[in-house]
């Protein structure tokens, strides 16, 4: 009952009401001695974690239920003769001198996107272990900044943050480009990471970033603030085609098959120009 009055008030944008809900949770969790009381019964667990999670993205606040499952998530997937080969990320990796549990983030996530990236077709998390992996990196997400702290002094840092928030959220909290939330907070702490700019040589992670702000933001009706970072940066990096573009991309969290094909529809959109011609930028 007070997981849907949760709900309830922060589709309504009752912030501090659902707030209030929240509070009256964790009492009743704490009662119960703690989330791992709850542990026999997953639907509830992830319930209040999932619950939680959407409340923070929404508002901003810290988080109450932190919940990592990493070494059962690992656990699992070995069990199903598949392995988040971190190795192989660690090698790829563009800034090796970010916050080092950043840094450990953003390897899990990308070891993630690799495995499905690398095993199209084929059942890699069963539906437990697919809401662990979500609360887990979520959790450490929210654990490592949450929306409403004051700006990290590294926006390389904040980019990458933002950056991995939206790939989960587009994983899990939008379905067929719709969702019940706008989550305008979240889409705010992007625009002003890329409009305060990533210095001159980070055309890759401005691109990223700017794509995922792109699916994200799929449906607004006025699409320029990210397409014209894409025709930027796709100009700067004499990237042509689709094909080139996506190569690019793909040593940061992205998934082909989730991503693709709304990936090439934006970048489609962004390569012409306001007047409705092929920008010459993708060419310079």
């Amino acid at each position: 009952m007070i997981i849907s009055l949760i709900t309830q008030e922060y589709i309504r944008q009752q912030t501090q009401t659902a707030k209030l809900h929240l509070e009256g949770l964790k009492r009743i969790v704490n009662l119960r001695g703690g989330l791992k009381q709850f542990e026999n019964n997953p639907g509830v667990l992830y319930k209040i974690c999932k619950t939680e999670i959407t409340f923070c993205l929404e508002s901003g606040q810290p988080q109450i239920f932190y919940r990592n499952s990493m070494p059962q998530i690992h656990k699992a997937l070995e069990a199903n003769g598949f392995e988040l080969d971190r190795q192989k990320v660690i090698s790829t990796l563009l800034h090796k001198n970010i916050d080092p549990s950043l840094e450990e983030l953003l390897v899990d996530v990308c070891a993630v996107a690799r495995l499905f990236n690398e095993n199209k077709g084929q059942q890699i998390f069963d539906l437990v272990s697919f809401q662990e992996m979500n609360i887990t990196i979520f959790s450490r997400l929210l654990r490592f900044h949450h929306l409403n702290a004051p700006k990290r002094e590294s926006n390389i840092e904040a980019a990458y943050h933002i950056g991995m928030t939206l790939f989960m959220m587009i994983i899990s909290l939008q379905h067929d480009n719709r969702r019940i939330l706008d989550f305008p907070l979240v889409t705010s702490t992007l625009r002003n990471v890329l409009a305060e700019g990533l210095g001159d040589d980070e055309e890759e992670l401005t691109l990223w970033l700017s794509l995922l702000g792109a699916i994200w933001c799929i449906d607004d009706p006025d699409p320029s603030f990210f397409h014209t970072r894409i025709r930027t940066m796709t100009g700067r990096l004499g990237l042509r085609t689709w094909e080139e573009t996506e190569n690019r991309v793909r040593r940061f969290p992205w998934i082909n098959f989730l991503h693709g094909e709304m990936g090439q529809q934006v970048w489609g959109d962004a390569s012409w120009s306001p007047g409705g011609s092929w920008s010459p930028a993708v060419f310079e």
